[in-house]
């Protein structure tokens, strides 16, 4: 067989092409098999995997916002990780915002997966929380940023008062150059055959002041106003048990907000809601909102029906005179016999209608006894008081305000005195009373005690 004309040019002794052989050997295989063995060996010693454990958990924080601890982390495939033990902390005040059993992420050309396992959501925290996504995430106009989405089978969330499970939550983050959006859907345990509510944030930043806009759809769900109440803290002034079902919107930037409310709040205590003027009416009643507007700080319209019936409820019997007196609503005879200072309220139902041109109450019962009067407001102790027929004065509703505050008892018992932290509480609810804007005479008395 004839020699190939290369192997005529180039003449390799044998003993050069054995060492040939070798170098090659070790360069290709030997080398790279002890250096795989070595790193091997490496990756399984407590040093490296503190130092691996270390350097993900300040790519996490510095990711996410928060600072992120984790007992440890494993990497099943480069794109796919583990995370046992995971807990985030404030990055300002070091509390706890979230604890996770575990964690399993997975990347792919969309973005990041993450499902988390028996997570914990410390309920104080959620204001933190949310203001940590709405600035770290929300606020960050980003032109290649990817998909997040998050899967969690169940969720405890501690609000103080005791655990509330949330179940099948899905959660989506899309940042985009324009605009970001974060979408929320929940269920709550109990209430499993309801369909499920959403929360929607977006934040717009190409509009001249950056704004960002929340929107609330609870659906069935009743969801407790404890866990609102970070965002809408006049919320928890219904009471412990009370919960929301409806609609909220919200919207903000750096000039101005204003929300929008519609819905039912439910197990509202009166007790807690009267509180600042002496809680002279309690009892756990249902508040239906038709529409509620707030415009920074300040109320512009309420209109909807408070419903109280059953045999919990009581009034101050020297209340519901005053409130009859200024508000001059008729009532049957028999009212003006009450002796004691509690009077049981055997229904209230009242349509009413708060606006910068006055309160109007109408009763909602339907007398049993064909010879009582319409448009009944309350009964108490088997008396009829009927609802206003005309509009009420806002002027004549904040000066039922400030009187009411005032005839409060200090814990003392003495009735001689008056609380000035009561009276001051009583122009502060006069204040926020859906005042004109251009009404400045009737403004300046509580302006002017604010400001002092």
């Amino acid at each position: 067989m004839p020699s190939k004309p290369w192997r005529k040019r180039i003449r390799i002794h044998e003993s050069t092409q054995r060492e040939l052989c070798r170098v090659l050997f070790l360069v290709i295989a030997l080398i790279p098999l002890v250096f795989v063995a070595c790193y091997s060996c490496v990756r399984i010693t407590p040093w490296y995997q503190s130092y691996q454990k270390e350097l993900w958990q300040q790519r996490i924080s510095d990711n996410l916002g928060v600072n992120v601890r984790f007992s440890s982390i494993e990497f099943p495939s480069p794109e796919r990780f583990r995370a046992h033990n995971f807990v985030c902390l404030h990055p300002e005040t070091g509390k706890q915002i979230l604890k996770v059993e575990k964690i399993n992420a997975a990347m792919d050309r969309s973005g990041w997966t993450v499902d988390l396992v028996s997570p914990e959501l410390n309920g104080p925290q959620i204001q933190s929380a949310m203001q940590v996504i709405h600035d770290w995430f929300l606020c960050r106009p980003q032109k290649s940023a990817s998909l997040l989405r998050l899967s969690v089978p169940e969720m405890l969330v501690f609000d103080g008062v005791e655990n509330t499970k949330f179940q099948n939550v899905e959660v989506g983050l899309q940042p985009t150059e324009t605009a970001s959006s974060l979408y929320l859907k929940f269920s709550i345990a109990g209430q499993n055959f309801s369909e499920a509510s959403t929360l929607v944030i977006k934040r717009h930043h190409a509009l001249a002041f950056p704004t960002t806009h929340l929107e609330l759809i609870s659906n069935d769900i009743s969801i407790p106003c404890r866990l609102l109440a970070k965002r809408f803290p006049t919320l928890l002034e219904l009471g412990n048990d009370a919960g929301f079902r409806g609609t909220m919107a919200w919207t903000q930037n750096d000039q101005n907000w204003d929300a929008n409310i519609a819905g039912v709040f439910e197990s509202v205590d009166l007790g807690i809601v009267t509180a600042p003027i002496g809680s002279p009416i309690r009892g756990i009643a249902s508040l239906l909102i038709d529409q509620a507007l707030i415009a920074d700080d300040r109320l512009l319209l309420a209109k909807g029906s408070l419903d109280l019936s059953g045999t919990n409820g009581t009034a101050e019997t020297e209340w519901v005179h005053r409130t009859r007196d200024a508000f001059r609503l008729q009532a049957q005879p028999s009212l003006w016999k009450l002796e004691n200072k509690t009077a049981r309220i055997d229904r209230l139902a009242v349509q009413f209608e708060l606006a910068p041109n006055g309160l109007k109450l109408e009763g909602k019962i339907r007398p049993a006894d064909p010879g009582w009067p319409n448009n009944i407001a309350m009964i108490v102790d088997k008396s009829a008081i009927i609802g206003s027929s005309t509009r009420i004065p806002l002027k004549t509703v904040s000066d039922w305000l400030l009187s009411t505050s005032e005839r409060i008892k200090l814990p003392s018992g003495d009735e001689s005195q008056v609380s000035g932290q009561n009276s001051e509480m009583g122009r502060y609810l006069a204040r926020h009373l859906p005042w004109p804007r251009n009404n400045a005479t009737a403004l300046a008395p509580f302006i002017a005690t604010d400001q002092r």
